[in-house]
């Protein structure tokens, strides 16, 4: 479907030395994994799985479908903690994992104008050779930001590093598959394998006066999340 007119829309290109197979694996590992280390925390913080089932997608076929909430206040910038109560700062989460391609959607219930969608589509090949992957329609393209997350040569935040644990692709190497670790520049070494994970990330927070502030810090959340949860999943490469 079409964006609204005034969403932001970024597009992450996240390259990662597997092929799309162990890229599937490796990430429903990483999610479970993820997902059960927060849902131990105390304290009201966290996520809660309330539904995980197969499902249908119109157009991408059988896939799993996992609705989540996450409870995110503790995660908040203090500006926004003012605006949202405890009680109310859940996000929820909808997803259809209908891989290679994926469809998910966040809210928070107590902004009804608050939308944020996530699709990715995953590809065997570096980062830049699909120049559309997930076909958007070329008259929003212009509104399209372009950002490769490098696993490597990007690095977390103090607070994410707090908030995630440091995994660093250039300490580890995987002795099954013969991996890593990772040096700078890794990706322009012509690695094989290679694929990359295009996640495109549209979000619009209708509510005049925090409209761009809010939109600016979900994009940046998503952002060390995605960084965070790639940079697991390869140093977590000897279990799964």
């Amino acid at each position: 479907p079409a964006p609204p007119a005034m969403v932001v829309m970024t597009e992450f290109r996240i390259p990662m030395p597997l092929t799309t197979e162990e890229y599937r694996i490796g990430n429903l590992f990483t999610t479970a994994k993820t997902t059960n280390l927060e849902s131990q925390k105390s304290g009201g913080a966290g996520v809660e799985v309330v539904k995980n089932e197969p499902c249908t997608h119109p157009k991408y076929g059988p896939g799993q479908y996992t609705l989540k909430k996450y409870y995110i206040h503790d995660k908040l910038p203090g500006w926004l903690r003012t605006i949202i109560p405890k009680a109310n700062a859940i996000l929820i989460e909808e997803s259809y994992n209908c891989f290679p391609y994926v469809h998910t959607e966040l809210k928070i219930e107590l902004f009804k104008k608050f939308k944020m969608t996530v699709e990715t589509q995953h590809i065997d090949g570096p980062a830049g050779q699909q120049e559309n992957a997930l076909q958007i329609p070329a008259r929003h393209l212009k509104k399209r930001q372009i950002e490769v997350i490098d696993i490597v040569e990007n690095t977390l935040s103090k607070e994410s590093l707090a908030k995630y644990g440091d995994f660093d692709p250039t300490l580890f190497r995987c002795g099954r598959a013969s991996r890593g670790p990772l040096k700078k520049g890794w990706r322009r070494t012509h690695v094989k394998p290679i694929m990359t994970a295009y996640k495109v990330v549209t979000a619009d927070f209708d509510y005049f006066g925090l409209k761009s502030k809010v939109e600016n810090f979900m994009m940046g959340y998503e952002r060390e999340l995605f960084l965070s949860t790639h940079r697991q999943m390869f140093c977590w490469m000897d279990e799964w």
